[in-house]
């Protein structure tokens, strides 16, 4: 059962998008609820509908809750500017880029600081890469790490991860669905491309569904859909879910869109609905670490043998960044693997220790109710 807070806060992000005006409880604590929020990335959310809903915003004890919504207000600003500064340089350059997620999100809200964005999202070609790194170098950004599928540049005003693909390559069903998206999107002005809502709402959603499946995503993303939905009136709901069930999501995506109403219609009470609203309530912005670990060892086949020989040899890509010498020469893997295991012994021993701590937590019994509880909900774990 959804509790009085839980829809107090529900209550509060509808309040700050359609101006809607609800009774507060009578014991309604400004402090409590924007503590709540700051594990979720929704303070200025939750401000805005507060003082919607009657909460006076020169009261000695919201004071604090306004100066942390100018802060916002203040980052929001520092992130718009160095986008801009990013995709004018991209443009003169002749780099094609494509804005990604809390990017094109922002400016579907009603104040582009009710969405939070803790770094950036932009798709770009890894042909022109080192084009690229140059104009990032010129812009003052620092390289930071390489994944699977981003390279992760940062400087005082903005965190950019330049994705190589839309979803990381052992996402294999994800990522065969949008592996030719640039085939998809429509070129626009300069270097600028962009999806077409319908494929933009899926990525969207599957990104929704990979962090909920792999320990949890917060209030914030559910949001965001509800958002995405209300601002665009023509989607194509047949494509949605034809390119949602090649992918296993579609049983998890009516659910969520359940929820959704459940959240912000008050309507659509089913058990499953109420099930991934608590879920998400509870995943602060994204998951959890207990979820993450018992996920880690979902993708172990739940075998802590597996898991630890995972850990004591993970594959070249993962160690690059450490051993940078591996990019060139990936035959000195085996010699980096016992550099990393002695290392960690002499100087990192609190490591081993803590993931000690995890395989223990992370029971055969845990980790079948974790898999019971995405099944649940729409998950296909069958090829995991």
């Amino acid at each position: 059962m959804l509790t009085v807070k839980d829809r107090t806060v529900l209550n509060l992000i509808k309040s700050a998008l359609t101006g809607e005006v609800y009774v507060l409880p009578e014991d309604f604590n400004i402090t409590e609820y924007m503590d709540f929020a700051s594990h979720r990335q929704i303070d200025a959310i939750i401000y805005y509908g507060a003082v919607n809903c009657g909460i006076n915003p020169k009261d000695p004890q919201v004071r604090p809750a306004f100066k942390r919504t100018c802060g916002g207000v203040f980052i929001d600003e520092m992130q718009q500017e160095a986008l801009k500064n990013i995709f004018d340089a991209f443009n003169k350059n002749g780099i094609d880029y494509m804005p990604l997620k809390g990017i094109n999100l922002k400016k579907m809200y009603p104040k582009s600081d009710m969405r939070t964005m803790s770094d950036a999202d932009i798709l770009i070609r890894i042909e022109q890469y080192q084009r690229i790194e140059n104009t990032m170098q010129e812009l003052g950004y620092n390289f930071v790490t390489e994944s699977d599928h981003e390279y992760i540049w940062e400087n005082s005003s903005l965190v950019v991860e330049l994705h190589k693909s839309l979803i990381p390559s052992y996402d294999k069903k994800l990522y065969e669905f949008f592996k030719n998206v640039w085939d998809k999107a429509e070129r626009c002005e300069g270097g600028l491309h962009k999806l077409n809502k319908n494929d933009e709402f899926i990525h969207i959603f599957t990104h929704f569904a990979k962090h909920y499946r792999s320990g949890g995503i917060g209030i914030k993303h559910l949001t965001d859909l509800y958002v995405f939905k209300n601002s665009v009136s023509d989607l194509d709901e047949k494509y949605i879910e034809k390119s949602l069930a090649s992918m296993g999501l579609l049983e998890f995506y009516k659910n969520v869109c359940d929820a959704v109403t459940l959240a912000f219609g008050g309507k659509g009470n089913t058990q499953k609905a109420e099930f991934v609203l608590k879920t998400v309530l509870n995943s602060g912005t994204y998951g959890v670490p207990e979820k993450k670990n018992l996920w880690a060892n979902v993708m172990n086949k739940n075998s802590k043998f597996r898991r630890i020989i995972r850990l004591a040899f993970p594959p070249r890509k993962n160690l690059q960044q450490k051993y940078p010498a591996l990019k060139k020469c990936g035959i000195l893997l085996p010699v980096m693997w016992v550099v990393r295991i002695f290392d960690t012994i002499l100087f990192n021993r609190h490591k081993i220790k803590n993931q000690q701590q995890k395989i223990a937590y992370a029971t055969a019994a845990r980790t079948d109710d974790y898999i019971k509880a995405l099944e649940y909900v729409g998950f296909d774990l069958t090829e995991v």
